[in-house]
Parts: C-alpha cells; sequence; structure tokens
C-alpha cells in the first residue's frame, strides 16, 4: 500500500480494505454517515458551484458565506481542502464539523473544492492558482490571500499548495497534515505563514511528521504551533464542532508566526 493510502486509511474505520480506491469509498461514507448524525447547527449560507478551467478541466466547490452576505465587502477567506476521497461527501464532512458555524458567527468566507478526479496531493493541486484567481473575480478576499486549512489528506494537500505558490496564502492550518515530499525548497517557500499542524499522538506517521516540521520550521527561525493530542483526530478531537472557535482563534491571533 503507498503512503498516501495509508494515510487515506487512516481516516475511515477499520475494514477489510482491498485497492485504494476502496479506501476512497469507504471514507466517503463513513463521512456521509457522521454528515447525517452530526449534531453541529450552522446557519451560514452554503452554495455548490463550479468553475471550468483553461485546460477544460471542473472544479466544483461549496462557498460558505456569511448570512446577508452581499459580496461588497471584503472578508476574510479560508480555503478548506477536504480530507478522505476529497470529493462532494467529504466538503460536507468538513463544513459541518470544522468550518460552516464558525464561518457564520465571524464573518468569514469558506472556499472548499472538491478534486476534480484524484486527490489534490496526486495531482491536481497544479489547478489551484487558476482557481484561486476566478474566485477573486467573483468574491472579494481580504488581503487578496487566502488562509488555507485541511484535514488529513486536505493537510497534506494544503501544504502542497502553499510551497509552490505561497503568494496566495497568509497561513496553514493542519489537522492533521505535514510538508508531502519534504525538502529545503518547499519548507524554504513555506517561510512567511503562519504555521499550525495538530496531530494525534496515536497516528504514528501523521505525529513524526508533524513533529519533523515543526523542528525544521523552528530551526529557520520561524515560531510555528504543534498541538500533538493524546487520541487520534481521524474523526473526533477538541477542534471539531462546538471547539472549531479555538481554530479561528489561532487564525485572528495569528498562532504559529
Amino acid at each position: 500500500m503507498s503512503s498516501l493510502s495509508r494515510k487515506v486509511a487512516i481516516f475511515m474505520p477499520r475494514h477489510q480494505i482491498i485497492t485504494p480506491r476502496s479506501l476512497v469509498a469507504i471514507a466517503a461514507a463513513v463521512m456521509g454517515i457522521a454528515l447525517i448524525f452530526g449534531n453541529t447547527a450552522a446557519v451560514a449560507k452554503v452554495e455548490k458551484k463550479s468553475l471550468l478551467l483553461s485546460d477544460g478541466s471542473e472544479i466544483i466547490y461549496s462557498v460558505v458565506t456569511p448570512d446577508g452576505y452581499d459580496g461588497k465587502k471584503a472578508l476574510p477567506a479560508i480555503l478548506a481542502f477536504p480530507g478522505g476521497d476529497q470529493q462532494s461527501v467529504s466538503v460536507g464532512w468538513g463544513l459541518k464539523h470544522y468550518w460552516q458555524a464558525e464561518a457564520e458567527a465571524r464573518g468569514y468566507l469558506i472556499i472548499s473544492p472538491q478534486s476534480p478526479g484524484l486527490t489534490f496531493i496526486e495531482g491536481n493541486w497544479t489547478r489551484i492558482p487558476e482557481f484561486l484567481e476566478r474566485i477573486k473575480i467573483h468574491f472579494k478576499i481580504r488581503d487578496n490571500r487566502f488562509h488555507l486549512a485541511g484535514v488529513g489528506v486536505g493537510g497534506l494537500s494544503a501544504f502542497q499548495v502553499a510551497a509552490f505558490y505561497p503568494d496566495y496564502f497568509l497561513s496553514i492550518l493542519a489537522i492533521p497534515g505535514h510538508v508531502w515530499a519534504p525538502g529545503e525548497e518547499k519548507y524554504q517557500a513555506l517561510r512567511g505563514l503562519c504555521i499550525v499542524q495538530i496531530a494525534g499522538a496515536p497516528e504514528i506517521e501523521w505525529a513524526d511528521g508533524a513533529r519533523r516540521d515543526h523542528a525544521k520550521f523552528r530551526e529557520m527561525g520561524m515560531n510555528p504551533f504543534l498541538d500533538i493530542l493524546p487520541g487520534k483526530v481521524s474523526w473526533r478531537s477538541p477542534y471539531m464542532d462546538r471547539g472549531a472557535g479555538k481554530l479561528f482563534d489561532m487564525i485572528e491571533n495569528r498562532t504559529g508566526c
């Protein structure tokens, strides 16, 4: 099994696994159950939209706008990569449990894209710059830059996109997530961003990757934030649901800078 497949497998219950594609199918099913039975009541407006890129690919995305949003005011914006297979159900799960309610309460835009085919970390991350340029035509973004966030495979995607296109972003918040295929050039590209990494100690590969990054960033003179929790953060963490406000506090307080 590939390293990426193992990471996807962490974000689902323990089933008999046959192929990497079956992993993401199970992840989508479990996220669907969580979406149906979750208890977070969010009132922000959520719309599903799509953008056709110059290479002919289509990116479907969900956008969360605060109640009464008229598009005239520039708002802080989070580009939130979903976990699992990075398809529709994964997007909905992430919005429900992490981003939607606080976006309404604090006046944020949330842009959460589905990957057009394979996950973003498997290649579609190269389409993000054009996607964001088109997003900025439709929405006014404060500072003309986004905060990056991602859950699991979305956390890997966030670091990958930021390492190649750092000028689009202000911060990275990964729950969990770390630099994919790390190298000096990638680390140096992330120097100007606020970095927050959250991982569960029992999920060894995720936690070790976050610790590696944290040590490197500190060596570079940065002030990253790392929280290694005693339990798994795959499906439950103190930063979910009613605890999601802690994540927005970190963004607003420039934690990890």
